[in-house]
Order: C-alpha cells, then sequence, then structure tokens
C-alpha cells in the first residue's frame, strides 16, 4: 500500500468575518452546498491575504488549501495547516472580431 495525504482546496471570494484568533492560528468556517469546513491557518497568512485584496481593483478569489482531517460530527470537516493564496480576476478582455465582407 502506498501512503497518502488527502488535501482539499477551496475557493471563495469573501472575506472570512467570524475569525477566531487561538495563538498564531486563526480558525474561520466556511461552507458549500453539502459541507461546512472548519479552517484553521496562520494568522499571520489571513493578515497578508486581507491586505494584499485592499490593493486589487477587480474582484477577487481566495484559494484555501491544506490538509483534510476526519469529520467531526455530519458535515464538518476541518481542514488544517491551511494555506491561502489570493488572485485577482481581471475581466477578460474581448477580442474584436473580423468583419467580414461579401
Amino acid at each position: 500500500m502506498i501512503p497518502a495525504r488527502a488535501e482539499i482546496t477551496i475557493k471563495i471570494n469573501e472575506l472570512p468575518t467570524d475569525v477566531k484568533v487561538n495563538g498564531k492560528d486563526s480558525i474561520f468556517e466556511v461552507s458549500d452546498e453539502e459541507m461546512t469546513y472548519r479552517v484553521i491557518c496562520k494568522t499571520k497568512s489571513l493578515n497578508k491575504v486581507t491586505k494584499s485584496i485592499q490593493e486589487f481593483q477587480y474582484p477577487f478569489v481566495i484559494a484555501i488549501s491544506g490538509k483534510m482531517l476526519k469529520n467531526l460530527n455530519k458535515g464538518l470537516m476541518v481542514v488544517e495547516q491551511a494555506g491561502l493564496q489570493t488572485f485577482e480576476k481581471k475581466p477578460k478582455e474581448e477580442v474584436p472580431k473580423e468583419e467580414t465582407s461579401e
């Protein structure tokens, strides 16, 4: 059997508002249609994301990736050692269509 590590990536487009700080870690929850995820990340990482988003001109996406732990109860998954990355969603430039002459 080959040992493996289960990881997950979650994308959100809003900053978490209900953040609990526990020492050097920040804890917040996000959810989709099926599951709620409790995210545990470094407070320093969350602060960097918050600062970088303030400099964006366009909407953003935050990618949360980390190690999945067991379900604590039905519908709640813990994502530990989460890393955070921000991406600015710049609008796509429309390429002008060439006019066809008949």
